[in-house]
């Protein structure tokens, strides 16, 4: 009886153990196809991992290209000037240009002692060869002076330079030169009237020739008196040698 026990439980350990590797086997073969499957899957999915990995690739690129907008040109700016600020400039009136006077001009002059024609009983007989026929010692000429030069400066330049005789005195008391004689025809030589007086432009100035200073185109003539300048046009009297004359 015992045996029998003991045989049914062997066979029953022999089956359980059949099974239970049966089993094992079983679950081996699923896991072996499982694995199959899954490397066939893999491989089936590999191609299409590829695709995507370029497409992936390959996006970058097309969305860059089609992203990336075409740079224009930039302008070139120019440089900003400050403009400066213009500040009102007063106004100034203009000024006339003062007219600069000449310094050098002309003036005539002449010398005459035609008086004496007319009184020849009263010169001295001596010097009756010095009278010039017409009583002209010097024919109006014309001289060109500088500003500032007197009616005495031209006539004692002229006088030299033409080597015609001339004798003067400086008269303190008039502030001016005396023309004593002109030709050798001294004041006195036709008369206790007669001597030397000067005009300018027809009148006859009532101060000394070193006083009277020359304008442009001024006419000078000195002219011999006989009567204390009344036969020479000066009927005032006036002796502009040295002041007025009382008769």
């Amino acid at each position: 009886m015992k045996n029998k026990i003991i045989i049914a439980l062997m066979l029953s350990l022999l089956i359980f153990t059949s099974c239970k590797s049966q089993e094992k086997v079983e679950k081996e073969d699923d896991i072996e196809l499982v694995k199959i499957e899954d490397t066939a899957t893999e491989k089936q999915d590999e191609p299409e991992k590829l695709e995507e990995k370029e497409e992936l690739s390959e996006q970058p690129i097309k969305e860059e290209v089609a992203e990336k907008p075409i740079e224009k040109e930039k302008p070139i700016k120019e440089p900003i000037v400050e403009k400066p600020i213009e500040v009102e400039k007063p106004i100034i009136q203009e000024e006339l240009p003062e007219q600069v006077e000449k310094q050098e001009f002309n003036i005539t002059m002449s010398i005459d002692c035609s008086t004496i024609l007319d009184n020849m009983d009263l010169l001295d007989p001596l010097k009756a060869p010095l009278v010039p026929e017409n009583g002209t010692i010097l024919e109006q000429v014309t001289l060109e002076v500088t500003k500032g030069q007197s009616v005495f400066d031209v006539l004692l330049s002229e006088t030299r330079e033409r080597k015609i005789h001339m004798e003067y005195v400086d008269t303190p008391l008039y502030n001016s030169a005396y023309i004593e004689g002109i030709n050798n025809f001294y004041e006195f030589d036709v008369g206790e009237l007669s001597g030397w007086m000067y005009k300018v432009n027809g009148e006859f100035p009532s101060y000394g020739s070193s006083k009277y200073e020359l304008l442009e185109n001024d006419v000078v003539e000195w002219i011999y008196t006989c009567d204390l300048g009344k036969d020479i046009g000066n009927e005032y009297g006036v002796d502009n040698q040295g002041g007025e004359v009382n008769e």
